[in-house]
């Protein structure tokens, strides 16, 4: 029954706090002014324009973040073609003189091929005229060699009469040792202005394969000059690059910057949203009739089932304080009788619906409750409900009582130890032990064959 009572008293309690929410309800939307009417309508328009901004800002969130994707682009591209350009430079250096801003770029390449193209035109004829000379020196050579060739025979012969095989005419020795002479120094001159022309030729034939490597790497360079300038920064200068960089960057930080801002706006946008939202469901709910109508009816069921659990609780809780009166009585007459026969007077001793005591005395007009008991009678009337306790609810054969005659007066020390001597005598309980100071009032029972007293100093 008492798990019973504890359940209709938090259901009780928790319709009572309901019941008094929904009247506060109830008043506080009867209470809706038009200022709520007026306020509600403000807030649909805030909310409103709270909603395009919102959407004017994600758009141009995205906006700027495009833009700052092609800045990105443009900023790859440029540090690209500077890499680019740095290996044309490293290239262009090895077979042509560095560029200056002075030209162009295309006009230094225009220039620069216009003298390849002369030179390939000078060594071409150099190389020409150096072929013919070669062959011309060559048949000279060719032609003394013959000449020695035909003298050589002549020489060798013992005849007196020697005739040249070609013009028929007679040579003597000293002739044809002249001839010999004048061929071999000849052919020695012509050979040095052989080995001279073929070497010049050597050289010629090297500056054209320089002249055309260098029309070579023109050509590749040429390409990915006008590549660059076409396509890509429209410039190869490193300086003019660098600048444009820095300018993607400042516009790219400037957009950050931007972005930052408006990310921050956003946040408070929806702020300012999700709080106008809240109070305009709040002023709803307030002044919508079907809620009050249902806050109506649930007030009637929360009040109605509030009533009933009540008025439970209360016949509950009646009977509860009847049956404990009924359990507790036989208690509280044993206890009255035992205060009695401590006091050696009549007392009554009843038990109040909350288990406080209620103690009824002769001497005085009115009752009074425990806590207005002396310290000494309190002390004493605990110590005959431990006994009393222990007597109907314990198993035990005996008791242990530490100091009871502490902070008792003489009368009532003497009423105490002599009503514990007592009530052991009535086997209420059947052994006692009983500890204590006081030696003056233990030696009025060292005869006592009932009583052992024992000295522990």
């Amino acid at each position: 029954m008492e798990n019973i009572e504890d359940v209709f008293s938090e259901l009780s309690k928790k319709y009572r706090e309901l019941t008094r929410n929904l009247r506060r309800e109830i008043e506080s939307a009867s209470l809706s002014s038009d200022r709520d009417k007026d306020r509600l309508q403000e807030l649909t328009r805030m909310i409103e324009s709270l909603d395009q901004e919102r959407v004017t800002i994600s758009n141009s969130i995205t906006q700027l973040n495009k833009e700052q994707s092609m800045l990105s682009s443009q900023t790859e591209m440029l540090q690209k073609a500077l890499n680019e350009i740095s290996e044309i430079m490293s290239e262009w250096r090895q077979y042509f003189a560095p560029l200056t801003d002075k030209k162009a770029p295309i006009q230094v390449i225009q220039d620069l091929r216009d003298q390849l193209e002369h030179e390939y035109k000078s060594i071409s004829i150099e190389k020409d005229q150096l072929s013919k000379d070669i062959g011309r020196v060559s048949a000279l050579i060719d032609s003394q060699q013959k000449i020695v060739e035909i003298v050589q025979p002549l020489s060798e012969e013992s005849s007196i009469k020697r005739v040249c095989p070609v013009c028929k005419r007679p040579l003597t020795e000293h002739m044809i040792g002249q001839i010999k002479e004048d061929c071999s120094q000849t052919i020695a001159s012509l050979a040095k202005e052989l080995k001279e022309l073929n070497e010049r030729a050597e050289n010629v034939e090297k500056i054209a394969n320089v002249n055309q490597s260098r029309a070579s790497v023109l050509a590749k360079l040429t390409s990915k000059i006008r590549h660059l300038i076409e396509d890509g920064p429209r410039t190869i200068s490193p300086v003019a690059i660098h600048k444009k960089i820095q300018a993607l960057k400042d516009e790219s930080a400037r957009f950050s910057h931007e972005l930052n801002q408006l990310k921050e706006r956003s946040s408070q946008v929806d702020s300012l949203l999700m709080d106008a939202r809240i109070e305009q469901e709040h002023i709803q709910k307030k002044v919508d009739p079907e809620r009050i109508g249902d806050i109506r009816d649930s007030l009637m069921s929360s009040t109605r089932i509030e009533f009933f659990s009540e008025a439970f609780l209360a016949a509950m809780t009646d009977s509860l304080a009847e049956q404990r009166r009924i359990m507790l009585t036989p208690l509280t007459e044993e206890l009255s009788k035992m205060w009695t026969r401590f006091l050696n007077r009549s007392v009554k001793v009843e038990m109040g619906d909350k288990l406080d005591l209620r103690i009824i005395d002769d001497q005085y007009s009115e009752p009074f409750r425990f806590p207005q008991l002396s310290g000494g009678e309190k002390t004493a009337l605990l110590i005959l409900t431990q006994i009393l306790l222990c007597k109907h609810f314990s198993d035990s054969d005996f008791m242990l009582i530490d100091e009871p005659l502490e902070h008792l007066d003489s009368r009532n020390r003497w009423a105490l130890i002599n009503f514990l001597v007592e009530s052991c005598k009535r086997n209420f309980p059947e052994q006692l032990i009983v500890t204590t100071i006081e030696e003056s009032f233990i030696r009025e029972y060292l005869g006592d064959p009932a009583v052992q007293v024992t000295s522990l100093g």
